[in-house]
C-alpha cells in the first residue's frame, strides 16, 4: 500500500473526544449540499422538459403534413386549398420514406364557435381518422368518457377543455350549438358533450376541442377522405429532423412526377412548438449557473476544511519531516484526508437527492401552478448518466481544488511546530 494512503487511512476525522470540529461538518454539509442540489436540478429540469416535450407532441406530433395554403386575391388564406385527400399516394409516400413502423393519423380541423346561451368561445375543433388512437386527450380525461368514434352514434359527440367547460358552464351530456363560417356561409350543428380533458397545457386546452372527422367532413361538404394534414408519430425526438427532410424529398419527388396534384410542407414538432421548446432551452441556462455556483460553493468549504485539518495537525507535518517524509508525500496524505470529506459529503449529498427524488415522483409532494408551469406537481425524473456525471465530475474537481492550498506544507518548519500551540 501507498504510504501516504496508509498514512491517511490511519488518521482520523474525529478527534479524541468523539467530536467533529466546526470545519468538518461545514465541509462535509456543503459538499452534500452541493451534490444534492445538482443532482435534483438535472432531475428536475430533465422530468420537466420530458413532461412538456409530451404534451407539445401530443397536440402537434413529431411530424406534420400539410398542404401548401393558397392566399386569395384578399390576401387570406383559401380554405380549399388546405385540404387534401388522403388515399393510397400519400400514404404510400410517407410509408416508403418512414417505413411501416410509424404511426399515421389523419386530422381535419375546423375553427368553430360553440354557444351556449349565455356565452360562447371559439376555437378549433379537431377529428381524425377512425384508425386513430387518442392517448394523449384519453389519459387527460377528467369528466365523461372519449366516445367510439368509429361509431356512427358519435357523430355529433364532443370532448371539450376543462377550461373550456367552465366559461361555458358545460358537463358531460350537456347540448350545445357550434358555427362554422365556409364557402361565405354560416352553418350550425347540433353538439352534445361527451366529455373532459385537462392537459393543464394553457391556451392549448383552451383553443382545442375533439370531435369526430364526419362531423367536421359534412360542415365542408367533403368526402370521407378529405382531410386537413397527415400527424405522424414513432420517428423518435432524436430522428425528428432527418425524417422530416427524408420525407419532405419523397414528397417532392412523387410532385414533381405528377402523383401528388398539390405541394406539400413537412414541419416538425420543433417548428410547430417553437415557442415552448425555445423556453424549455433557457432552462439549460439556468442549470449550467446552478451548477457552477454549487461547484464554487464546494470548492470553498473543501479549501476551507484542508486549512482546517493542516492547521490542527502541523505537529503531525513536523514529526513526519523530521523523521525524512518529503513535502509530496505529506501533500497526499492531507489531500487523501480531505477526499475522505469529499466521499462523506457526496454519500450524504446522493442518499438525500435520492430520496427526495423518489419521494416526489410518487406522492407529488412539491406543487405548481399548472397556470405558469403547465403542470400541477414538480417533475422529476432519474437518469444514471446525470448521476454519475456528478459525483465524478465532482471527485475531480474536489482533487484539483485542493492541489494548490495543499501547498503550504512546504512552508511549515519541523522546528517550529514543536513549539506550536
Amino acid at each position: 500500500m501507498n504510504l501516504s494512503v496508509f498514512i491517511a487511512s490511519r488518521l482520523q476525522l474525529t478527534p479524541a473526544d468523539g467530536r467533529h470540529s466546526p470545519g468538518v461538518v461545514i465541509a462535509v454539509t456543503g459538499m452534500a449540499v452541493a451534490v444534492a442540489v445538482m443532482l435534483l436540478t438535472l432531475a428536475v429540469v430533465t422530468g420537466f422538459k420530458d413532461a412538456i416535450t409530451q404534451k407539445v407532441v401530443g397536440y402537434d406530433s413529431e411530424l406534420t403534413v400539410a398542404p401548401v395554403p393558397a392566399v386569395n386575391e384578399y390576401g387570406f388564406t383559401d380554405p380549399e386549398s388546405t385540404l387534401f385527400k388522403y388515399d393510397e399516394v400519400i400514404s404510400g409516400v410517407v410509408r416508403g420514406a418512414l417505413g411501416d413502423d410509424v404511426s399515421v393519423r389523419g386530422m381535419l380541423s375546423a375553427t368553430s364557435i360553440l354557444k351556449t346561451d349565455s356565452a360562447f368561445v371559439g376555437l378549433t375543433l379537431m377529428g381524425w381518422t377512425p384508425d386513430a388512437d387518442y392517448p394523449f386527450i384519453r389519459d387527460h380525461i377528467t369528466r365523461g368518457e372519449l366516445p367510439d368514434y368509429s361509431n356512427d352514434s358519435t357523430i355529433n359527440s364532443v370532448v371539450i377543455s376543462a377550461a373550456t367547460a367552465r366559461e361555458l358552464s358545460l358537463e358531460p351530456g350537456d347540448r350545445l350549438y357550434a358555427y362554422f363560417f365556409t364557402d361565405g356561409n354560416l352553418r350550425a350543428r347540433r353538439i352534445t358533450v361527451a366529455g373532459v380533458f385537462d392537459t393543464m397545457f394553457g391556451e392549448r386546452d383552451r383553443l382545442a376541442a375533439v370531435c369526430s372527422l364526419p362531423l367536421l367532413q359534412g360542415v365542408y361538404g367533403a368526402d370521407s377522405l378529405t382531410i386537413s394534414s397527415l400527424m405522424i408519430d414513432g420517428v423518435g425526438m432524436e430522428g425528428v429532423q432527418e425524417a422530416s427532410e427524408k420525407l419532405q424529398g419523397a414528397i417532392l419527388k412523387e410532385y414533381y412526377r405528377g402523383s401528388l396534384t398539390s405541394g406539400m410542407q413537412v414541419t416538425t414538432v420543433f417548428t410547430n412548438g417553437a415557442v415552448y421548446f425555445g423556453w424549455l432551452d433557457l432552462l439549460d441556462t439556468n442549470v449550467w449557473v446552478i451548477i457552477l455556483l454549487m461547484a464554487v460553493v464546494a470548492s470553498f468549504t473543501l479549501v476551507s476544511s484542508l486549512f482546517i485539518l493542516i492547521l490542527e495537525r502541523v505537529r503531525t507535518i513536523g514529526i513526519l519531516k523530521a523523521m525524512g517524509a518529503a513535502n509530496m508525500q505529506i501533500r497526499r496524505i492531507f489531500l487523501f484526508l480531505a477526499m475522505k470529506i469529499v466521499l462523506r459529503g457526496m454519500a450524504v449529498g446522493n442518499a438525500v437527492a435520492l430520496a427526495v427524488m423518489f419521494l416526489q415522483g410518487r406522492f407529488h409532494i412539491i406543487p405548481l401552478d399548472p397556470e405558469a408551469y403547465y403542470l400541477n406537481y414538480v417533475p422529476v425524473e432519474f437518469n444514471l448518466l446525470h448521476l454519475l456525471a456528478v459525483n465524478l465530475g465532482t471527485l475531480i474537481i474536489a482533487w484539483l481544488v485542493m492541489v494548490f492550498p495543499s501547498m503550504i506544507i512546504a512552508t511549515i518548519s519541523p522546528s517550529r511546530t514543536m513549539r506550536y500551540e
